[in-house]
């Protein structure tokens, strides 16, 4: 999936589709190693477009720690007992 071969879809679709790209690759990479481009080429988007979205690195970074923060304080109650 190129970056110019993008289709229109809700914004809020396409926002996790960036942060899905970017937990791989911020994973896989570590944040200093980890380039926009590349996380821009996996969700299947123009780099512009992360940057519309997403402002920074920064701030793409602490929309992915936040994410899965909330992801594994939802899995931790979950798994409580009641």
């Amino acid at each position: 999936m190129g970056a110019g071969k993008t289709k229109r879809m809700p914004r809020a679709v396409r926002e996790q589709q960036m942060l899905d790209a970017a937990v791989h690759v911020f994973g896989r990479r570590g944040y200093m190693a980890a380039s926009m481009d590349e996380i821009a080429e996996l969700a299947g988007v123009s780099k512009p477009l992360v940057y519309l979205y997403l402002n920074s690195k920064d701030d793409l970074f602490s929309a992915c720690i936040g994410r899965e923060a909330r992801a594994l304080t939802e899995a931790v109650r979950a798994s409580r007992p009641m």
